[in-house]
């Protein structure tokens, strides 16, 4: 059920790939929107209607950033790039006391309703760290009094944007057997969930996917199919990857949580209801015409 009466609705990392993609859905509807960032600059393009620099980690910085706003979406949290330089910080040392410091300020804000972006299987892989956060920003949610919405996705295409560089390079990295299957989702139909969840009054998690399932193996051949060179892949054992967790744990528990993280999910099949309508496929294609040519 769809509540019409929704004011303005701050989008907290709004200059993310997938806080982008919500602003664009969230005008489309015709809604008033405030975009959180820590950098403005970074947000003149956003089209949204407000724009409010505050760092969620500092909770002064986020002080009174959510004032007059009656709906929060969070797609904040530690940085998913394999680059050493996108932070040390593990996620249960970022998204945890970020979310608790935005949730905190919603509540005392008056915002009515909480929607966070989470990760397929949450709570059932509490075990690993990267699973372990999101899920404890969900309980954070749910105990916050608030009205809230979550959205549990199988993993963005985006994740796979490297391997059409990898691909046209010569060979692309492949965990395990490649046999484990997933439905990934392009962030604009997630986004679209997204807006849902910001418009629905009643309280709920919702796991989805994208519209096709893949063995693993299947999207690195995609990948070289897109820049038209013929497969090659490396076998790394879950193992070594799991191995690696151990061994970076002291020195960068970010990508330490990052290589934990891929190790389970080249154990175990990561597939959920699908939503949407773009193919991976495609998006694919479209990145390989946009590669920079020799």
């Amino acid at each position: 059920m769809y509540s019409v009466n929704v004011g303005t609705i701050a989008v907290v990392g709004a200059t993310g790939v997938l806080g982008r993609e919500v602003v664009r859905v969230l005008k489309a509807r015709g809604h008033d929107v405030r975009a959180v960032v820590r950098d403005v600059s970074r947000a003149q393009k956003l089209g949204a209607d407000e724009l409010r620099a505050a760092d969620a980690l500092d909770s002064g910085s986020i002080a009174h950033a959510l004032d007059g706003a009656t709906h929060v979406f969070s797609s904040v949290g530690a940085s998913v790039s394999p680059e050493p330089g996108a932070g040390r910080a593990s996620f249960l040392k970022v998204d945890v006391p970020a979310h608790r410091n935005l949730i905190a300020e919603a509540s005392r804000a008056g915002v009515r309703r909480f929607v966070y972006v989470s990760v397929h299987a949450s709570q059932e892989r509490r075990d690993v760290a990267y699973f372990r956060a999101h899920a404890e920003v969900e309980d954070m949610a749910r105990s916050s009094g608030m009205s809230w919405g979550v959205a549990r996705p199988t993993g963005f295409f985006t994740a796979f944007a490297q391997f059409l560089d990898l691909a046209a390079k010569g060979a692309v990295p492949e965990i395990g057997n490649g046999a484990v299957r997933t439905n990934p989702i392009h962030p604009a139909d997630l986004a679209e969930v997204c807006a849902d969840l910001l418009q629905s009054d009643g309280d709920e998690a919702r796991d989805l996917g994208g519209p096709e399932t893949f063995a693993r193996h299947r999207i690195v051949e995609l990948a070289f199919e897109a820049v038209g060179k013929p497969v090659r892949v490396r076998r790394v054992p879950v193992w070594l990857a799991r191995a690696a967790s151990a061994v970076m744990r002291p020195f960068h528990p970010r990508l330490a949580d990052l290589a934990q993280f891929i190790a389970a999910i080249h154990e175990m099949d990561v597939v959920a209801p699908p939503v949407g309508h773009r193919t991976l496929a495609e998006y694919f294609r479209e990145r390989a015409r946009a590669r920079p040519r020799n």
